[in-house]
């Protein structure tokens, strides 16, 4: 059966309960109100007979002419059968107790599910305790406030009185059992074979290792190869054995040892001859390969030797000093430094050598290469022009066509200048100017034609000063305004915006002149109470209802200012 079915035969059981029990309930109203109409016509009958009577509960009792009440008929009607209990079993079943008839089932009472209740209120719970200086126990909430319950810290109670001194320890005494002696190599041992208050230590000591022979040496006596001498030798009671080089002779270190070793001689030499080689050798200038400038450190590790050399592979600057690819770096002294340039190395400049001049070679003049040139009509910033430096006795300088022009235009300034002045142009005076839509070709304009152009863009004033036409503008947004001062400025722009997304101050314009302004304000749904500070004079006034709009007319003379408040709603 589905969930559905099966709620609509609860709910048919229901209803059947209810029905039986309201059946019930309805018979039970019958038979009292039968009751009471045949109490109600009996007493209407003896009314009207004029017979004196009296109910003594369900009884009737008539008064007799000797002033006796007469016991008359007892109208209480046959027991019912009454519930005596009612109660609703495990299987959701209303069973009633009726007396003389037992146990009857009065049907099904659970009714399909209800639907969900609301959501209870979120509850409050403790987030921190802790005892504060005073010893007072404090709750913080989930609320964020906190409670003091009380004082939980009693003071500090008075100190006990001192404990009685122990019983004294018992004395401990250390005495030597035996001391055994263990084998050769063996470990030693200590091992107390008595108490831990009275201690008797048992030792064993390894013996020592037995010697490999024995006899008395009567004298001793030292031999040494060519080279050394040997004095006091032999000695036979007390002395000294002296052993020294002998005439000629001198040490050597392990090194010098080392690099002996490496010599091999197999006819006669003549070693002064090879210490002049070797000299010669050493202000040979020896390749040891490439380096590029760009590693920020000279080459060797600091260990490079004098005389070796590196070819440049890569421009760089190390130290201060600049190469180019095709330099040569060579050390000019052992260990030459890794970082300082000075006293450790030397550069040879080949890249520097001139070998031809704009292809030419030998004898060459600048007049022969300018004529050999091949001509450019129209130069561009980048191009130089050669020229002698008066300044600088002369000497061969360049100069972009950039600054040429640049030059040019500053020096047309000064000619200008020195020009003679004409206080109004007339409609047929001509500028000078760089047409930017046709690549900055040098054009002419008349005075007529700038007046014009000066027309379309801006509002002219008339011979009276006054405005000849209107005109528009696009009002400043100034943000949202939630706390604080917002103290309005006519730069930027007279017309400005704002929303008003809580409480703040809104402060009369400090800037210097005289002028208006004028603030559209919105309401937002977060808007508070907007306080006027500073103003000489304010009208109107703001609410705070969401999507409520304002004009606020500020005006600013003479060091006065005044606000006027305008609702647009």
């Amino acid at each position: 059966m589905s969930e559905a079915a099966r709620a609509e035969a609860f709910a048919a059981q229901a209803d059947r309960s209810r029905e039986m029990s309201a059946g019930y309930i309805q018979q039970a109203i019958a038979v009292a109100r039968q009751v009471a109409d045949i109490r109600d016509n009996v007493a209407r009958s003896l009314s009207s007979a004029s017979i004196a009577h009296r109910w003594v509960g369900t009884r009737l009792e008539i008064l007799s002419p000797d002033g006796t009440w007469a016991e008359g008929p007892d109208l209480q009607g046959i027991a019912g059968s009454g519930i005596t209990s009612a109660v609703i079993d495990e299987e959701y079943h209303l069973i009633l107790t009726i007396e003389g008839v037992g146990d009857v089932d009065a049907g099904y009472l659970r009714g399909a599910p209800g639907n969900d209740g609301v959501d209870g209120t979120d509850g409050i719970s403790v987030t921190a305790a802790q005892i504060d200086s005073n010893g007072h126990l404090v709750l913080s909430f989930s609320t964020g406030s906190p409670v003091d319950v009380g004082q939980v810290v009693g003071q500090d109670g008075t100190d006990g009185a001192d404990g009685s001194d122990g019983d004294d320890g018992l004395a401990a005494t250390v005495s030597i059992g035996s001391v055994a002696t263990l084998p050769a190599g063996s470990s030693a041992t200590v091992e107390n074979v008595g108490t831990p208050n009275a201690a008797v230590l048992n030792i064993g000591l390894p013996k020592g290792d037995k010697g490999d022979s024995s006899g008395t040496v009567t004298s001793i006596g030292v031999a040494m190869p060519t080279g050394f001498q040997v004095t006091n030798s032999p000695v036979t009671t007390a002395g000294t054995i002296t052993v020294a080089f002998s005439a000629g002779y001198a040490p050597f270190t392990t090194g010098e040892q080392v690099k002996l070793g490496h010599i091999s001689v197999t006819q006669p030499v003549d070693l002064d001859a090879i210490e002049s080689r070797i000299i010669a050798l050493d202000a040979v200038v020896i390749l040891k390969g490439t380096w590029s400038a760009a590693s920020g450190t000279f080459p060797g590790g600091g260990t490079a030797q004098a005389g070796e050399s590196w070819i440049v592979s890569t421009d760089g600057t190390v130290n201060g000093v600049a190469f180019a690819a095709g330099d040569r770096l060579i050390a000019v002294t052992d260990n030459a430094s890794t970082t300082a340039f000075a006293g450790n190395w030397f550069k040879a400049d080949y890249t520097d050598q001139v070998l031809s001049v704009d292809g030419a070679v030998g004898a060459v003049t600048v007049g022969a290469i300018i004529a050999a040139s091949t001509s450019k009509a129209t130069p561009v910033d980048a191009d130089k022009l050669a020229i002698s430096d008066s300044a600088a006795s002369n000497g061969s300088k360049h100069v972009t066509f950039a600054n040429l022009k640049t030059w040019i235009w500053t020096a047309l300034g000064g000619l200008i200048n020195g020009g003679t002045a004409k206080t109004t142009p007339v409609d047929a005076d001509m500028f000078a100017l760089a047409d930017s839509a046709a690549s900055n070709a040098t054009k002419k304009v008349t005075w007529a034609n700038i007046k014009a152009t000066l027309n379309s863009l801006y509002v002219r004033l008339g011979t009276d000063g006054a405005l000849t036409a209107g005109f528009t503008a696009t009002a400043v947004n100034d943000g949202t305004k939630s706390s604080g001062t917002y103290t309005p400025t006519p730069a930027g722009g007279n017309f400005k915006r704002a929303v008003n997304g809580g409480a703040h101050t809104l402060a009369a314009p400090d800037a210097s002149g005289d002028y208006t302004m004028i603030i559209q304000y919105t309401n937002s749904g977060t808007a508070g109470a907007v306080t006027l500070s500073g103003f000489s004079k304010t009208s109107g006034i703001f609410t705070t209802t969401s999507g409520d709009d304002f004009m606020v007319y500020i005006s600013k003379v003479n060091g006065f200012t005044h606000a006027n408040i305008v609702a647009l709603q």
